[in-house]
């Protein structure tokens, strides 16, 4: 990471949460279209480009991509992949319920105008709260592409997934 001179590291001394960091970095940043990608996430080559194409579009304000399992030779991760993934399907889609958070673009303006992710929601959830607040907002609409595709490197066990889940 050192070898990025443009590159800001932000460093916290407690865990304050998803939402708390999400809204720490998106503050520092210095740009209007500005991203989220979890830590377990790899971008696939043109994942940036797929989604910039959408912004702006149709009142598009906020998009995202379609996250894909990687680790299927685990049977619990097999199971989330099936029961519990994090994406919309194989079609584009105006207006989805929500977009995950795992892998977003959005403009800096509407994260100012609907006051950034709520921080009650420490480890999940901000993405869906995230989201309504955005459409609420009347002539903002959020994409999910099919084709800006991402990877899930979460190897989960009983326990990591039974605390995802509950």
């Amino acid at each position: 990471i050192k070898k990025y001179t443009n590159l800001k590291i932000i460093s916290n001394n407690k865990n304050m949460g998803l939402s708390y960091n999400r809204n720490l970095a998106i503050k520092e940043s210095k740009n209007e279209i500005v991203g989220s990608i979890d830590a377990d996430v790899v971008l696939e080559k043109y994942w940036l480009e797929k989604l910039l194409n959408q912004i702006n579009k149709n009142n598009i304000v906020m998009c995202g991509g379609k996250m894909i399992e990687k680790l299927l030779n685990n049977n619990f991760n097999a199971w989330r992949a099936k029961y519990y993934s994090q994406n919309w399907g194989n079609d584009d889609k105006i207006n989805p319920p929500f977009l995950y958070g795992c892998n977003t673009i959005l403009l800096k303006s509407i994260w100012e105008k609907v006051s950034g992710y709520n921080e009650v929601f420490l480890t999940n959830g901000e993405d869906v709260d995230f989201s309504h607040r955005v459409r609420s907002l009347g002539n903002s609409n959020i994409f999910y592409s099919s084709e800006a595709l991402c990877h899930h490197l979460q190897d989960d066990n009983i326990n990591t997934l039974s605390k995802r889940i509950w």
